[in-house]
C-alpha cells in the first residue's frame, strides 16, 4: 500500500514538473532565438544556419522553432543569391580575361591579381574548365542549398544539394 501511495503522490508532481519544463523549454527556445541577432551581425551565415538548426531540432514544437524555420529559409535563399551573384562576377572577369589573353587559361589567382576579383566569405567558387569555349565556373555558399554553374555563354544553371 505504501508503494501505491508514493506513486500516486508522484503523478501530480510529475505533471507540474512537466508543465514547468514545457514553459521553460519555450523560454529557452526564445532565448536561443534572441541570440541569433548578434550572430547575424557577424556576417557568418554558416554559423547562423547552424544556430537556427539547433533551435529547430532541440525545440521542435515551440513558436521559436517555427520562427527559426522561417528565418532559416530566408537565410538559405540569401546565401544562394550571394553565391549566384559572386558567380556572375567571376564569370565577367573570366570572359574579360579570355578576351585579353585568348591563348591562356584563366584561374582564380589571375582573376584576383589582374582583374581585382574578390570572393565573398562563405562562397566556394571553382573554375572547373578554364579556357576558351570550355569555360565552366561553379559556386556554392556554405549556408546555401544550391550549386550554381555558368559556362562561357553566361547561362546559369543550378542543382539542389
Amino acid at each position: 500500500m505504501r508503494a501505491k501511495f508514493s506513486l500516486l503522490f508522484l503523478v501530480p508532481v510529475l505533471i507540474v514538473s512537466l508543465c514547468i519544463a514545457c514553459g521553460n523549454r519555450e523560454k529557452e527556445a526564445n532565448l536561443m532565438l534572441t541570440q541569433t541577432t548578434p550572430l547575424l551581425k557577424t556576417g557568418n551565415l554558416a554559423e547562423v544556419k547552424e544556430h537556427l538548426n539547433k533551435i529547430i531540432s532541440k525545440y521542435p514544437e515551440t513558436k521559436a522553432a517555427s520562427a527559426a524555420t522561417v528565418m532559416l529559409d530566408d537565410l538559405v535563399e540569401s546565401a544562394n543569391r550571394i553565391a549566384e551573384s559572386t558567380l556572375r562576377t567571376a564569370w565577367a572577369g573570366s570572359v574579360t580575361y579570355l578576351r585579353c589573353y585568348p591563348n591562356e587559361k584563366v584561374d582564380m589567382t589571375k582573376l584576383r591579381n589582374e582583374f581585382g576579383f574578390r570572393n565573398i566569405e562563405g562562397v566556394e567558387i571553382q573554375i572547373v574548365k578554364s579556357g576558351g569555349d570550355d569555360l565552366l565556373i561553379t559556386s556554392k555558399h556554405v549556408a546555401g542549398d544550391r550549386l550554381y554553374s555558368i559556362s562561357r555563354n553566361g547561362g546559369i544553371e543550378y542543382e539542389e544539394l
